[in-house]
């Protein structure tokens, strides 16, 4: 269990704005984005973005649902102007399987945006190997993805960049701004 009211670990890190919580999808549940280059770009180490997310995510479930109407979040996962060779797949995969661990059964779904055909190919085969179940919630597009977005998340809850009306959040990401 995470102690969410000694921030001082953690301050900067969610500052930074690499995972951030901004609105609700129409369900109301949480809508979370990790932005992949702004993690590369703020050099965090392995450990610090799982304890990073690990308070960013307990905070999330301990402020940010309702128990027994609004129980998990729609996920955001962005990968604009990254290359194949910057993709901090330890990174990824260590958040990944702390989430799984530690949040199982809090992603309503997961979107990867603006993959390029490498990413694209490696999920097909993640696919290949998880259940139907979990294929459902894991959507990996291209720039294709705002239709499919667009479905679960309402227009005027989504930054410019994700085809929304909000304009996109450049600072003040912590706390999480879900309302």
């Amino acid at each position: 269990q995470v102690n969410i009211s000694d921030i001082s670990k953690v301050e900067q890190g969610l500052k930074a704005g690499w995972i951030y919580g901004y609105m609700r999808d129409k369900s109301q549940r949480p809508v979370i984005i990790i932005n992949c280059r702004t993690m590369i770009d703020s050099g965090v180490s392995i450990e610090q973005v799982v304890e990073v997310a690990d308070f960013f995510l307990n905070y999330v479930v301990t402020n940010g649902m309702v128990p027994g109407k609004v129980e998990n979040w729609t996920a955001i996962f962005d990968l604009r102007n990254v290359g194949v060779t910057e993709l901090p797949s330890k990174h990824i995969s260590s958040l990944v399987k702390s989430m799984s661990v530690n949040y199982c059964g809090r992603m309503f779904k997961f979107f990867a945006t603006d993959c390029n055909w490498l990413v694209r190919s490696m999920m097909y085969m993640v696919h290949k190997f998880v259940d139907e179940f979990t294929k459902r919630k894991l959507l990996t597009f291209a720039d294709d993805y705002r239709p499919a977005l667009h479905e679960i998340v309402a227009v005027e809850s989504l930054e410019e960049k994700y085809g929304g009306k909000l304009p996109d959040k450049k600072d003040n990401f912590w706390p999480p701004q879900l309302n």
